[in-house]
């Protein structure tokens, strides 16, 4: 990704991310936060500002309401820790949706109008939730309003390669 972005901390397993936004409302701490679902395979990534950071340093409670005035820059940061998060789980699938449905169908904007890009990356997915309340996947349709949005990583060429010598 090669879009201006705010600088990344991230712990040693690239599940919380901070990072310091600097819109219309000064600077305000962010993190963001990957956890994992009851599919052992599928984290959701929440953000927001950091409300309650534990003695210990941890992120604990993040407000995921709050608007900054730098969203594109916010973002594309998230996007990013996406990337960096998938490099260090390969394996792993990342859910989210937006804290109300305005913020969801900015999200699916995100993704249509950078969805040449990210695609060469991620296979994404659209969530949509049944009447039984049951999540099922779908190929994504920008026209569609979705419940919440599933990517996950492309298997890397390089890597394929590499596996590929060894066996």
């Amino acid at each position: 990704m090669d879009r201006e972005q705010y600088g990344l901390n991230s712990n040693s397993t690239s599940t919380i991310f901070t990072f310091t936004s600097n819109g219309t409302n000064g600077a305000v701490d962010k993190a963001i936060k990957y956890t994992p679902t009851i599919n052992q395979n599928v984290y959701n990534l929440a953000f927001g500002d950091i409300v309650t950071i534990s003695d210990d340093g941890e992120v604990v409670q993040i407000d995921d309401t709050a608007i900054s005035g730098d969203r594109d820059l916010v973002l594309t940061t998230v996007a990013s820790s996406i990337y960096e998060f998938t490099n260090d789980n390969p394996d792993k699938r990342v859910i989210f949706k937006g804290s109300n449905e305005a913020r969801t169908r900015l999200y699916r904007r995100a993704i249509t109008i950078n969805y040449d890009e990210i695609s060469k990356d991620f296979y994404i997915f659209g969530v949509r939730k049944r009447d039984d309340g049951i999540l099922v996947q779908e190929d994504f349709d920008p026209n569609t309003n979705w419940h919440a949005y599933l990517i996950e990583r492309k298997e890397d060429e390089n890597n394929k390669e590499e596996s590929g010598a060894q066996e």
